[in-house]
C-alpha cells in the first residue's frame, strides 16, 4: 500500500451478508475514490487518489471473480464506471442521490457496527439518535443534511464550496508542488504555525496601541488591564491579518505557516456553517463524516470548540 492509499476494517455484530462473495460500494468524489468491501461480517474501507489508476486497477484485480454486487455514487462515478465494470467484469449500479446513501449508511452503521461512538468531549454516547439529526459531510466541499423521521426523509440544509479540494488546490499553489497529495498537504500544515500569519484580537489591539503611542506619548494602554469586552484576547480576528497589517515580515513566513492557516480556515468555516445550519432546524446532534475530516488532525480542535461554545450542540 503506497502513501496515496489508506485502509480501515470494521467488524459487524454478526454475519450480515449470508452469501459468499463481496458486496462492493464505490464513491468517486472530486479528488478521492472511496470503496467499501463487505463480506460476511467484515467491512474494509479502502481509499485511493483518483490519479492513481494503476494502483486502483491492481487492487481491483485482486477482487475479480469474488464480487456479487457493485454499487456506486459520487460526483465523478459515471466517469469511472467503465473502468470498474471492465476490470471486474460486472455491472455497476449507480445511485445518483448521494444524500440518500449517506443517510442509509448512518442507519446501517448505527444498527450493525459494534464499535462505540464518541462525541468530541470524550463522553460515550449510549443511545445513538438517528432521527432529526444532521449529517455533515466534509469532503471536497461541505454538505449539511437533515435526516428527519427515516432515511428517506432528507433535506439539504446548506453546502459550501470549500473543503478538501480547496485546501489541496491552494496548498499546491502556495508550495508550487503540483504533485502534492492531500496527506502530504495536511502533514505540511501541521508542521507550520498559522498564528505566524493569522491575527487574534490581542494582536490587533497591541498593533493599534503601538501606532497611537507613536503619535501621542501620553497615550498608553497596558495589555494586562485592557478589557476585550465579551471576547477572549486569543480569539481569531482575521485570517492573514498580520500580513495585511505589516505586523510580520513576509520574508520570515514559511510555506508551512501559510498552508496551516489555509487548513484552519477551511475547517473552521465549515464547522461554523454546520452549527448555523443545525440551529435553523433546532438539530441537537450532528454526525461528521468525509475524508477531509477523517484524516485531518485539527478536526478535533474545531469540533470540540463548536461543542463548548454553542452549548446545546453535540458533534459525533
Amino acid at each position: 500500500m503506497n502513501d496515496n492509499e489508506t485502509e480501515e476494517t470494521l467488524l459487524l455484530k454478526e454475519d450480515y451478508w449470508k452469501k459468499d462473495g463481496i458486496i462492493l460500494g464505490v464513491d468517486v468524489g472530486t479528488t478521492l475514490i472511496k470503496m467499501s468491501i463487505a463480506r460476511r461480517n467484515i467491512i474494509t474501507f479502502k481509499m485511493f487518489n483518483k490519479e492513481e489508476f494503476q494502483s486502483l486497477k491492481n487492487f481491483l484485480e485482486t477482487l475479480k471473480g469474488d464480487i456479487i454486487k457493485c454499487s456506486g455514487c459520487g460526483i465523478s462515478i459515471r466517469s469511472y464506471k467503465k473502468i470498474f465494470e471492465h476490470t471486474l467484469n460486472i455491472e455497476m449500479n449507480i445511485n445518483d442521490n448521494e444524500l440518500t446513501t449517506l443517510a442509509k449508511g448512518l442507519y446501517f452503521m448505527s444498527k450493525n457496527v459494534d464499535k462505540p461512538l464518541f462525541i468530541y468531549d470524550d463522553k460515550r454516547i449510549n443511545n445513538i439518535p438517528i432521527q432529526n439529526v444532521m449529517i455533515a459531510s466534509f469532503g471536497s466541499s461541505g454538505q449539511f443534511l437533515k435526516v428527519g423521521n427515516d432515511v428517506n426523509d432528507i433535506k439539504m440544509l446548506a453546502a459550501s464550496g470549500e473543503g478538501g479540494s480547496s485546501f489541496l488546490g491552494l496548498s499546491r499553489l502556495i508550495s508550487q508542488m503540483s504533485n502534492l497529495n492531500h496527506l502530504e498537504a495536511i502533514k505540511m500544515a501541521t508542521s507550520g504555525d498559522n498564528w505566524k500569519v493569522d491575527l487574534c484580537i490581542k494582536d490587533l489591539h497591541k498593533h493599534f496601541d503601538k501606532l497611537c503611542e507613536l503619535e501621542m506619548d501620553s497615550y498608553q494602554i497596558k495589555e494586562t488591564t485592557y478589557n476585550y469586552g465579551n471576547y477572549s484576547g486569543s480569539l481569531l480576528s482575521s485570517k492573514f491579518g498580520k500580513v495585511s497589517l505589516d505586523i510580520v515580515d513576509i520574508k520570515d513566513i514559511k510555506t508551512e505557516d501559510v498552508v496551516s492557516s489555509i487548513l484552519h480556515s477551511t475547517v473552521s468555516n465549515n464547522t461554523r456553517m454546520m452549527y448555523l445550519a443545525a440551529k435553523t432546524e433546532d438539530i441537537k446532534v450532528a454526525y461528521v463524516c468525509g475524508n477531509f475530516m477523517t484524516y485531518n488532525p485539527i478536526r478535533r480542535i474545531c469540533l470540540k470548540t463548536v461543542n463548548q461554545c454553542q452549548g446545546f450542540f453535540k458533534v459525533l
